[in-house]
């Protein structure tokens, strides 16, 4: 008996201890761990539920659990969870502290015996920032696969063997193609077969260097080609590439702005007119090629300039007149003054445009410079040359005039001087006053001066004016009037073309021929109306021995009612302040000075060609006749 008390108290003795050792696991377990009934009553809570929930144990004991709840609902289902399956696990509820805050509880809870009455052992774990934390993953996720649907930039994974693994669906908008449709297969599918290798070399770069960029092309799925810059990156782990990510970017469009933009920038560049930008206080921002060389500086020294430095001292007040006036209404346009590097000054006309930003704010300006010294040259010789024609018109007139009076004082002045004769002799058989037949002989001398005079106009009428004769080279003739008239050309939108004149051989003639080519090329431009393209053609030709000059236009041609009398002298079809119908008389004399000839060819409603033929070794005629 003894014995078994010995040994009973022992195992009482060992119970106790591992109650207490129960205990203080319990108590000092950092997992909030509780003990209740089921009505809600608390028997026990561990230090750690009691932190949790910020109440004493005193506290807690007084609290029914239900009140703990935020929702009454949840309570009932967590009862209604245990009744059907004995037992709660991992069940989410929100729960409330002391304080009234609100947090996240998971719970387990399992049934049993406690003193012959059913209690349950409750453990919580405070899951409000885990909960947080996937609601943050998973708005940011939302907010990635948002932005992957939104981006218009391909993303795409490939594996170490080149196989898409993933891409995003810009795809779609760029290639046609879905994601699903491309995964799988290599990404050599979509690029052009000649450029399979170049593509190969630059995955196997990303892969042993870690990343490469660049340009290639891919091709959609009706095979239309897309220019892409791509750049991509190897991915790593303990030294192994696993995957390689990159993205695609479609620069078709940004490829053919960029060759507009090159053309366009070669297109100013090559220009032969000056282009400059300044800023809006007159600094040069950029010059062209033209522009450079126009006033002899580098591209490096303009830029240090402003654009005043280019005009004289002199004319700044009225260079900053015209600036202040472009500012003011956006453009001008007219002629001035610049000078050049070694301080000559030319004259230049120029047309600017102010230049304004997006939101139309005024920026600069830009303007466009022609170096108008050679036209000033040209219309200065063009200006000799019409003097000269007006002063053959007014010669021409005159002689014409004078052939006139001499042929219509002709007739009544030989009626005078035969009357005065048959006069004289009748009176010399009658008796007669002296002072009579006198008075007639002073008649009759009077009579035949004015008849000496007459002679002298159709003399005058039909000589002309007399010229030596001199060596003259065709081909430069022709050369300089197309110079000359290529501006008036370009404004009667008029091609000027010469023809053979290579092969004919330098002539001597008396003719003003110079002149016969301002005539004939001056008549055939202000034929053309200035609306549709014209050409005319001059041409020259050896013919029989004689040089054949060949003024053809395309303007339309000459009336038949008009053809017979266009060497009319006054005839003319031309607006009164355009012609007085002495120019092709004129350039009729001037070919007959050397025997040569005249005519006109022409087609009504295509155009009206004027031939001429001059000696090419003056023997077209007998020089003295």
């Amino acid at each position: 008996v003894l014995t078994n008390l010995s040994a009973h108290k022992q195992l009482e003795h060992a119970l106790q201890k591992s109650q207490a050792s129960w205990y203080d696991i319990v108590c000092n377990c950092p997992i909030p761990i509780g003990v209740g009934t089921v009505d809600g009553k608390v028997l026990y809570a561990n230090d750690a539920i009691l932190q949790l929930t910020g109440y004493s144990m005193e506290e807690m004991r007084a609290v029914n659990l239900r009140t703990l709840y935020v929702d009454a609902q949840s309570r009932l289902d967590v009862l209604e969870r245990l009744r059907r399956n004995g037992a709660v696990r991992h069940h989410q509820v929100q729960l409330r502290r002391k304080d009234g805050s609100a947090y996240w509880a998971k719970l387990n809870i399992l049934p049993f015996c406690h003193g012959g009455e059913r209690a349950v052992l409750t453990t919580l774990e405070d899951i409000t920032e885990r909960l947080k934390a996937e609601e943050v993953w998973r708005e940011t996720q939302e907010r990635f696969h948002g932005l992957l649907e939104r981006e218009k930039d391909i993303l795409y994974t490939l594996d170490p063997e080149g196989k898409i693994t993933f891409v995003s669906p810009a795809v779609e908008a760029t290639l046609g193609y879905q994601p699903e449709e491309v995964v799988g297969s290599s990404f050599l599918s979509l690029i052009p077969t000649e450029l399979h290798a170049r593509a190969s070399a630059a995955f196997q770069t990303a892969i042993e260097k870690g990343e490469v960029s660049g340009e290639t092309i891919l091709l959609d799925k009706n095979k239309q080609s897309h220019s892409i810059e791509y750049s991509v990156g190897a991915i790593r782990e303990s030294g192994e590439v696993k995957a390689v990510q990159g993205v695609a970017r479609d620069v078709t469009e940004l490829t053919e702005a960029r060759r507009q933009a090159d053309t366009l920038r070669a297109a100013v560049e090559q220009s032969t007119d000056g282009v400059v930008v300044c800023d809006l206080a007159g600094k040069i921002v950029y010059g062209n090629r033209a522009f450079a060389k126009m006033h002899g500086y580098t591209h490096d020294e303009l830029a240090t300039m402003r654009n005043a430095d280019l005009h004289t001292q002199e004319l700044r007040e009225e260079h900053e007149r015209r600036v202040r006036l472009l500012k003011e209404r956006g453009s001008w346009e007219g002629e001035n003054y610049h000078v050049k590097k070694d301080g000559t000054v030319f004259p230049a006309y120029l047309s600017a445009t102010m230049l304004q930003d997006s939101r139309g704010k005024n920026v600069g300006f830009v303007a466009i410079i022609r170096d108008i010294t050679k036209a000033r040259r040209i219309e200065k010789e063009l200006s000799t040359y019409r003097a000269k024609m007006v002063q053959l018109e007014q010669f021409a007139s005159l002689g014409t005039c004078s052939a006139m009076l001499s042929h219509q004082l002709n007739e009544p002045l030989t009626v005078v001087r035969l009357a005065l004769e048959y006069s004289l002799e009748t009176l010399q058989s009658t008796p007669c006053p002296e002072a009579v037949t006198e008075h007639l002989g002073a008649a009759l001398r009077g009579v035949s001066k004015i008849g000496s005079i007459a002679k002298n106009f159709r003399r005058f009428a039909r000589q002309g004016v007399p010229r030596a004769r001199s060596e003259l080279d065709l081909n430069a003739v022709a050369d300089h009037t197309v110079r000359l008239f290529q501006e008036l050309a370009r404004r009667a939108n008029t091609t000027l073309r010469l023809q053979g004149f290579d092969s004919l051989p330098p002539v001597n003639l008396r003719g003003d021929i110079s002149q016969l080519f301002f005539v004939l090329t001056e008549n055939a431009i202000q034929a053309a109306d200035g609306k549709h393209s014209h050409e005319v053609t001059i041409s020259g030709d050896m013919r029989n021995g004689h040089i054949e000059l060949r003024f053809a236009d395309d303007c339309g041609g000459i009336a038949p009612e008009h053809q017979a009398r266009l060497f009319e002298p006054f005839f003319t079809t031309k607006p009164p302040r355009l012609g007085t119908g002495l120019g092709l008389p004129v350039a009729q004399d001037i070919v007959s000075q050397d025997g040569g000839d005249i005519r006109v060819e022409s087609t009504p409603g295509v155009g009206a060609t004027f031939v001429v033929r001059l000696p090419a070794n003056g023997t077209m005629r007998d020089e003295t006749a």
